[in-house]
């Protein structure tokens, strides 16, 4: 059974902040506060490490506690890998695309294990298009449009069950469904 820990909020509007931005509510629920404080140490390590964002980890603008509830604001990004893969009807994407994704992917993971670090939860869904319009472009095969992302640039997002190596390493990695079956049995 899945259990939703926190909700997300997106800020269209300007406020009084310079730009959009995306807010993860935790639910006030201890265990749950202190996942997202060690989130949140995760992150800020991260953003001491690479402050420009090069690395292609989600970047962190602020966070603070509402009422018991743990709030992190975050840069504004597009879809998933997976829900423009869905939003799509499961159409593939083209190779180039996978290559440049894959790319970015290897070269964001590489930054996170030289610091030490380990995601424990790569899965499309934490792989979001930094800007994910599309355009439509007619496919023979399936005699219809398809949607086509404009852009392939990706952050990796949700460091909620990241590791330092020197941590306590939990023995279960992972979500359920993308888990491989040696850490199952």
């Amino acid at each position: 059974m899945a259990l939703k820990l926190y909700s997300w909020l997106i800020f269209l509007g300007q406020l009084n902040w310079e730009h959009s931005m995306a807010l993860k509510i935790i639910k006030n629920v201890e265990k749950y506060r202190e996942a997202a404080k060690l989130e949140i140490n995760v992150l800020e390590k991260l953003a001491d490490k690479d402050p420009d964002g090069v690395h292609l980890c989600v970047k962190m603008l602020d966070w603070f506690d509402y009422h018991g509830h743990m709030c992190i604001a975050f840069e504004m990004l597009g879809l998933s890998v997976f829900d423009f893969l869905k939003d799509n009807n499961y159409q593939p994407y083209p190779l180039e695309q996978v290559r440049h994704i894959a790319y970015q992917l290897c070269y964001s993971v590489l930054f996170l294990h030289d610091n030490k670090l380990t995601h424990t939860d790569l899965k499309p869904e934490n792989i979001l298009f930094v800007d994910s319009e599309f355009e439509l472009v007619y496919n023979s095969k399936k005699r219809r449009d398809v949607m086509r992302v404009a852009k392939t640039d990706v952050r990796l997002i949700d460091f909620g069950s990241a590791t330092f190596d020197h941590e306590h390493h939990s023995t279960i990695v992972s979500t359920r469904h993308y888990r491989a079956p040696e850490v199952i049995l």
